[in-house]
C-alpha cells in the first residue's frame, strides 16, 4: 500500500538522532570533539585515535613549532603561559591536551584504534568503519551518518630511502617518532634533512653533540622576517640571534603583563595581525617579495660568511615561499660552529658504523637522526569507499581534489579537514579549522533538521574550484620551479597543499555555504521522502509544547546600530573618546550590512569590556 503524507507529531525543533564519526585526534579531531557537542542536538560522537593520547603532530614531534606559540591556540581559549614565542613540543602538547580535558572531549575518544576501511552504504544512509586495537589486534566495526577526516596532510612519516639505512648498527631515529630516552650529549651524530624538522633541530642539537654531520641535498630559504611585517615587542634580531633552539624566552615582565587578558588579546592580535598581512609576500613580483628575497640573501650571506661554500650550497634560485619557510632561529648560527659540518654531496649508502657519500668518503657515527619529514602525496591511509563502490584513491587519481578542500566527489557526508588545498599559505591555520568546523556543524544540522540522508559534493563545483587554484598558482611563489611537498615532492606538478588564498580570504568563503553546489537525497519511505517540509512537524516549538518561556529573543535581540546624519556630530560629546570609537565600528559593521548581537560586537571590541549600548539608545 502506497504511503501518504501526513503531518508528524513532532516539534518543528525536535530533531532525531544523528552519529558522527571521526578519525584523528589531533587539533582538528579535539576542535571537532569542542565543536559538535555544543551547536549540534541529539548527537552522537565517536572519535577513533590510532595513538595513546590527543595532539597528532605534536604528540611525536617535540621539536618547536614553526609559527608563534600566540597564534597556535584557539579563538575562544587564549594560553599566556608560553614561556618562548616559539613555544616546544611539549607545551604545545600540553596546551591541547589541557583544551581537550577541559572541553571534556576525551569522553569521546576511543584511543589505540586504527581505522582500516571506511564503506559508504547507500541504501541505510551510513557510514561503516571497520575498526582495530592496535594494541590487542581485537577488530569491530562502528556506523554512523556523518564521517570527518581529521588526520591532517602530516599524519604519515617513513624512513628516507637510502641503500643499507637499516644496516646501520648505532641509534637511529626519525624527528616524527623522537625517542626521548636517547641522550645526544657528546654523541657524534649525523641530521639528514634540511626542511623544517632539520632546521629547526640543528640548533637544539649542535651545543650538545661532539659533532653533527649535516646532510641536505637541497637549497633553502632561512626565514628572517618579512620587511614591516614585525611583531611589536618582537625583535627579530633576537630571534636571529639565538644560539640555541628556541631561546626567544618571554621575560618574567612579559608573562606578568599577560595576565592581563587585554594586554595579552592586543599582543595576541598584533601576532595574528602580521601573520595576516603577509598576502603580498607571496604574489610574484611585488615589491615586498624583491625586499625579502634581498634581505634574506643578505643576511644568510652575512651569517654564514665564516663558512662561504654554505652559503653558496643553500642559495636557492626559486623565490622565497615557493618551499614552506621555516624561520629556523639559530640555525644559521649553528651550522658555522666548529663541530657542524654541512654536506650537501648525495649520500651513497649507510655502513654498519656511518654515512658514506657519493664522493667515497665515510663518516661514522653514533646516531643517525632522519629528518626527512611525511609522506604528502594525500594518498588514502586506508580504503574508502564510496558511492557506487568507488575509492578515494581513484577519486583522487590522478590529482587530489575536493569541494574547498572539505569534499571530494562522490563521497557523501563525508568531510575533511586539510584536505587537498586546504592549508592556507598566509594567516592563522587553527582559525582556519575552527572554521572548517563550523561550517562542518551547519551541514550536520542541515542533515538532521531536514530528515535528509546525504549530501555530496557536485563534480562541477569542484572542477571549477580545481581550476581556479591552478590559475592563481601562476601568479604567487608556490607555483616557482621548486621541489616542495606543496606539490607533492615534485618540481612542477600540481599545488595541492596550499589554498588560493590566506585564510582570512578562506573565512569569508566558509562563513556563506553554498548548498547548491550539492546533490541532497533523502531516506527512501520517509516522510521527508513524501514532503520535503515534513520536517516542520505539527508547527509547535518544544518549549511551546512544554509550556516554557518562547521570548528569548528578547533577552538577547538582534539588532543594527543605526546613527541618524544629524546626531553623529554630538556621538563624541554624549559617549567620549571610547563611545565614539564604538560608535564608529558600529557605523562600520551597519556599512558592511552585517547584524551582529551584542555578545558578537563585545567579541570584536575584544572582549575588553561590555558594549555601552542598547537597542533603545543606539541614536
Amino acid at each position: 500500500m502506497e504511503k501518504t503524507f501526513q503531518i508528524r507529531d513532532r516539534a518543528t525543533d525536535d530533531f532525531a538522532r544523528i552519529k558522527v564519526l571521526c578519525i584523528g585526534a589531533g587539533v582538528s579531531g579535539v576542535l571537532s570533539g569542542i565543536k559538535l557537542p555544543q551547536k549540534v542536538e541529539n548527537l552522537d560522537l565517536a572519535i577513533y585515535e590510532k595513538s595513546s593520547d590527543v595532539g597528532g603532530t605534536w604528540l611525536d614531534n617535540h621539536y618547536p613549532g614553526n609559527i608563534p606559540a600566540a597564534a597556535y591556540q584557539l579563538s575562544f581559549e587564549s594560553h599566556p603561559g608560553w614561556t618562548e614565542y616559539y613555544a616546544p613540543g611539549g607545551e604545545i602538547l600540553e596546551y591541547w591536551r589541557n583544551v581537550a580535558k577541559k572541553y571534556d572531549v576525551y569522553k569521546r575518544i576511543t584511543f589505540h584504534t586504527e581505522v582500516t576501511e571506511a564503506r559508504w552504504h547507500d541504501d541505510e544512509g551510513l557510514w561503516v568503519l571497520q575498526l582495530k586495537d592496535v594494541k590487542t589486534g581485537r577488530t569491530w566495526s562502528d556506523s554512523g551518518n556523518v564521517l570527518i577526516s581529521a588526520t591532517g596532510i602530516l599524519n604519515k612519516w617513513d624512513w628516507p630511502e637510502i641503500p643499507s639505512l637499516h644496516d646501520f648498527k648505532g641509534h637511529k631515529v626519525h624527528s616524527a617518532s623522537w625517542d626521548h630516552s636517547f641522550d645526544v650529549t657528546g654523541k657524534k651524530v649525523a641530521l639528514i634533512g634540511g626542511g623544517s624538522s632539520g632546521i629547526q633541530l640543528l640548533p637544539e642539537l649542535q651545543p650538545k653533540v661532539e659533532r653533527c654531520d649535516h646532510y641536505m641535498k637541497g637549497r633553502t630559504w632561512i626565514a628572517y622576517r618579512e620587511p614591516g611585517k614585525e611583531v611589536p615587542g618582537m625583535n627579530p634580531e633576537n630571534l636571529e640571534n639565538c644560539k640555541k633552539l628556541m631561546l626567544v624566552k618571554h621575560t618574567k615582565e612579559e608573562l606578568e603583563s599577560f595576565n592581563d587578558p587585554k594586554k595579552y588579546l592586543e599582543f595576541r592580535c598584533a601576532v595574528e595581525d602580521a601573520l595576516n598581512s603577509g598576502s603580498d609576500f607571496i604574489v610574484n613580483g611585488t615589491e615586498t617579495q624583491k625586499q625579502a628575497r634581498a634581505l634574506f640573501d643578505e643576511k644568510m650571506k652575512t651569517r654564514l660568511s665564516k663558512k662561504p661554500e654554505v652559503y653558496e650550497a643553500l642559495i636557492p634560485e626559486y623565490p622565497p615561499g615557493c618551499r614552506r619557510l621555516t624561520p629556523g632561529p639559530g640555525y644559521l648560527n649553528a651550522i658555522v660552529e666548529d663541530n657542524v659540518e654541512f654536506i650537501s654531496n648525495p649520500i651513497d649508502k649507510i655502513t654498519a658504523t656511518g654515512i658514506q657519500t657519493t664522493d667515497g668518503k665515510l663518516r661514522e657515527v653514533d646516531a643517525i637522526i632522519c629528518a626527512t619529514g611525511f609522506d604528502t602525496s594525500l594518498h588514502p591511509r586506508f580504503p574508502t569507499y564510496g558511492l557506487g563502490g568507488v575509492t578515494l584513491g581513484e577519486v583522487w587519481d590522478p590529482v587530489p581534489e575536493a569541494y574547498l578542500s572539505m569534499c571530494p566527489a562522490k563521497m557523501p557526508n563525508y568531510f575533511l579537514y586539510l584536505g587537498p588545498n586546504g592549508g592556507p599559505g598566509t594567516g592563522s591555520t587553527i582559525i582556519l579549522l575552527e572554521q572548517v568546523a563550523d561550517y562542518i556543524c551547519k551541514a550536520v544540522s542541515k542533515l538532521q533538521r531536514e530528515g535528509l540522508k546525504s549530501m555530496v559534493a557536485k563534480e562541477g563545483p569542484i572542477k571549477q574550484f580545481g581550476q581556479y587554484v591552478d590559475t592563481y598558482m601562476k601568479r604567487v611563489v608556490y607555483g616557482s620551479k621548486c621541489r616542495s611537498w606543496f606539490k607533492r615532492g615534485e618540481m612542477d606538478g600540481r599545488v595541492v597543499a596550499v589554498y588560493p588564498g590566506g585564510s582570512m580570504s578562506a573565512i569569508q568563503v566558509l562563513e556563506n555555504p553554498r548548498w547548491e553546489d550539492f546533490d541532497w537525497t533523502y531516506p527512501a519511505a520517509s516522510d521527508t521522502s513524501l514532503n520535503m517540509w515534513a520536517w516542520l512537524g505539527d508547527g509547535m516549538t518544544r518549549n511551546q509544547k512544554a509550556g516554557k518561556s518562547t521570548s528569548g529573543y528578547l533577552r538577547k535581540p538582534t539588532f543594527v546600530p543605526v546613527f541618524p546624519e544629524d546626531k553623529r556630530d554630538g556621538v563624541k560629546g554624549v559617549r567620549g573618546e571610547e563611545g565614539e570609537k564604538k560608535a564608529t565600528k558600529a557605523e562600520a559593521l551597519q556599512a558592511e550590512r552585517k547584524v551582529m548581537t551584542l555578545e558578537h560586537v563585545e567579541r570584536i571590541e575584544g572582549l575588553e569590556a561590555k558594549i555601552g549600548l542598547v537597542a533603545g539608545t543606539v541614536a
